[in-house]
């Protein structure tokens, strides 16, 4: 009988579900997997704790439809058909589409959006630097955790923020070449 696997706990933080924060976790590691998060020890024990979108992201990095490569659509816009490319492949593709863009209608015609899962310090700090290479517009950088914010802005400031409107209306701007 072969001997179990030793689950390690490694101190860690959760995956930036929440934009900029990221809660102080315990992985337990089973070999190269992760098996099961908990909040991690704290002296306060107010800080004790974490999301149910922080205990759940385990979901979302083994669910078996994650894209962690480039993909081509090889089929018709909607039937969901891929195959996966190299990176090189990936910006031979990008890359010129951009100067296209870029070329017709200046720099600036290129909005940046960033969110979701893992939207955090890191990848934020990264995305405001290519748009400041590229002189394009940045629309926005926010997570899941940046919801309350346009919800409150009325009582906050007085005003509804303008990124309510972006769902509505920033997919059918007048020239989306790019999506």
């Amino acid at each position: 009988m072969a001997k179990s696997e030793e689950v390690k706990l490694i101190r860690t933080a959760c995956p930036a579900h929440c934009g900029i924060d990221a809660c102080g976790i315990l992985a337990h590691v089973k070999g190269d997997r992760i098996v099961k998060l908990e909040p991690a020890d704290f002296p306060d024990e107010k800080d004790k704790r974490i999301c149910l979108r922080g205990l759940t992201s385990l979901d979302i990095t083994y669910h078996p439809d994650r894209i962690k490569y480039p993909m081509k659509r090889v089929g018709e816009r909607g039937e969901g058909k891929f195959e996966r490319i190299s990176w090189d492949e990936a910006y031979d593709i990008i890359v010129p589409k951009f100067k296209e863009i870029s070329e017709k209608y200046s720099w600036k015609s290129i909005g940046w959006v960033l969110g979701g899962p893992g939207a955090g310090t890191t990848k934020f700090g990264a995305y405001l630097r290519l748009a400041s290479l590229t002189q394009s517009t940045r629309v926005s950088a926010w997570g899941y955790g940046d919801a309350g914010l346009p919800c409150g802005s009325r009582i906050i400031l007085g005003h509804q923020f303008p990124y309510m409107y972006l769902h509505g209306e920033f997919w059918q701007r007048k020239y989306p070449d790019l999506l």
